[in-house]
């Protein structure tokens, strides 16, 4: 039976073989030194930015969701692009009797709610991821964590209803969905305290309330599944699930109940090896699943094809996977000399051994080499957004970065400011879209806050596209999205609070379907 393409999921909740010598020590493949990296020039106002005034298209709110004499709350979170429209949250703060969940064509006038999910208890955090499959876009929501239930809709208010009525009023917890085939699939875990083992299950649905069940049951004595650690191949999937008897430890499913085990327990007993340590996802390339597991501390790259036998550890060095460019896996390892990232070339069934391919050098001064906060693949480049670790509070301490794999085409386009201030928004995202051959995301220019502003690629081409809130206050721009004709984000000024704004680039500059988001997340 095929999932239904008229259906959104919701999943509503309550409550990196050895490259390395013998000794461990990495070796420095292409000799790269801090000095061959490309350094950006000062960064360019608007006025100089040659895709300012309005050449690239001007932004403007377009919600007013905050009614004075609140400034924080609600506030849209979660942005997705659904039948050529907006669907978003609605968060509320702790202790409102419920969230919602909200359309819109980019107007005003057609920004509309969809549904409300009440809680039993009163609070609600709002929706924790949203991807789209083929046609058919999954979420997942958060209330407290006390309970979980799932609910489907078609977009519309009626559509939009709970999916499976679990028994138990709380203790639930629901992963987001994964595709296998035709169907999806989410565990379904149960404690009756935050503290003691209870139970989770393997459920299927094709969408509607008669084709949701119970596959099998995981474990009797569980502590539920590792949030975020679930990936698909198409034909299995890869989650993490810890039980009193092996731990933490990654598990596979083919969707059926004989197809649903351990896939191997990397650290044997009840100690387990965390798959998806420090949250990192795991990445599915082709019949490969890539993962973390925590040794001693440290991420450890490991693959798996679904099998124990072709279980294996792909770095001997702690490292962790990023993203996928023109065929190779690229990991990132901190070293004592910056931040350095390695190629792994995807072959057919197997893995090649990591090549070192640049180290981005630390800061002078810095204690520690940068982390990794938002990364995106596009046009054969990989952009890095950095966050130097042991700044104090309003010192630049970020950097973007590009590179294509080698010394000569990896540089600095622009310093930026990422620490939380006092003059942003409470919330910290550091997110980026690729629009064409322009990449937007939020940085620090002279006399400004965080605001908008876009690259080529090239240190000429990187500066400030519009300040959303004058003067030297953050908008701090985040959750860009493409939905129908423009992009969709959300920014923050004094007066209106957290709102939706739009930018609709000229025709050239914004191929349709060009768009790519950022992945987020500590590396």
């Amino acid at each position: 039976m095929r999932v239904p393409a008229r259906f959104v999921w919701l999943v509503v909740g309550w409550g990196l073989g050895c490259g390395g010598p013998g000794s461990g020590e990495v070796p420095d493949a292409l000799g790269a030194s801090p000095a061959s990296l490309v350094e950006a020039p000062a960064p360019r106002d608007e006025a100089e930015h040659p895709l300012g005034g309005g050449r690239f298209g001007r932004a403007r709110r377009f919600t007013d969701l905050t009614q004075p004499p609140e400034r924080d709350w609600p506030r849209p979170s979660h942005l997705m692009a659904f039948r050529g429209e907006l669907f978003f949250a609605v968060d509320y703060r702790a202790g409102a009797p419920e969230g919602e969940l909200w359309a819109s064509d980019g107007s005003a006038r057609h920004t509309r709610r969809i549904q409300s999910f009440p809680p039993p208890a009163a609070v609600f955090n709002g929706i924790d991821t949203a991807q789209v499959l083929g046609d058919t876009l999954y979420l997942t929501i958060q209330h407290t964590e006390m309970h979980g239930e799932a609910w489907v809709s078609d977009g519309t208010t009626p559509g939009t209803v709970r999916l499976v009525d679990f028994p138990e009023p709380f203790g639930n917890s629901v992963t987001p969905v994964t595709p296998i085939r035709n169907r999806v699939y989410f565990i379904r875990s149960f404690q009756p305290s935050p503290f003691d083992p209870g139970f989770s299950e393997l459920w299927s649905s094709d969408g509607s309330r008669p084709g949701t069940r119970r596959v099998v049951t995981l474990s009797e004595q569980s502590y539920g599944a590792t949030p975020s650690c679930q990936a698909s191949t198409g034909d299995w999937m890869f989650f993490g699930l810890s039980d009193a008897s092996s731990g933490n430890e990654p598990w596979i499913s083919d969707g059926t109940p004989e197809g649903t085990h351990l896939l191997k327990d990397l650290n044997p007993g009840p100690a387990g090896s965390t798959p998806c340590a420090g949250g990192n996802p795991p990445k599915a390339l082709g019949d490969e699943v890539y993962f973390t597991r925590s040794q001693a501390g440290e991420p450890e790259l490991w693959s798996t094809d679904g099998t124990a036998a072709g279980t294996r550890k792909v770095m001997e060095a702690p490292a962790k996977p990023l993203q996928v460019v023109k065929k190779h896996l690229y990991v990132v390892q901190h070293r004592p000399d910056g931040l350095a990232l390695w190629k792994v070339r995807l072959r057919d069934g197997q893995d090649g051994a990591p090549e070192h391919a640049v180290t981005i050098p630390s800061a002078p001064g810095a204690r520690f080499p940068p982390s990794v906060v938002s990364s995106l693949a596009v046009g054969g480049r990989l952009y890095l957004m950095l966050r130097a670790s042991g700044a104090e509070e309003g010192e630049p301490n970020g950097q973007l970065w590009v590179t294509d794999g080698s010394p000569r085409g990896t540089r600095r386009l622009h310093d930026t400011v990422t620490v939380q201030d006092n003059t942003a928004p409470r919330i910290e995202r550091y997110d980026m879209l690729a629009s064409g051959h322009h990449v937007l995301f939020g940085c620090h220019a002279a006399g400004t806050g965080r605001e908008l502003c876009v690259t080529d690629g090239t240190p000429r081409g990187t500066g400030l596209l519009q300040d959303l809130d004058p003067g030297a206050r953050s908008s701090s721009p985040h959750e860009f999205v493409c939905a129908g004709r423009h992009i969709t984000f959300v920014a923050h000024d004094d007066e209106h609070g957290d709102e939706l704004w739009k930018l609709k680039p000229h025709a050239g500059l914004h191929p349709p379907t060009s768009c790519v988001t950022s992945h987020q997340g500590q590396q």
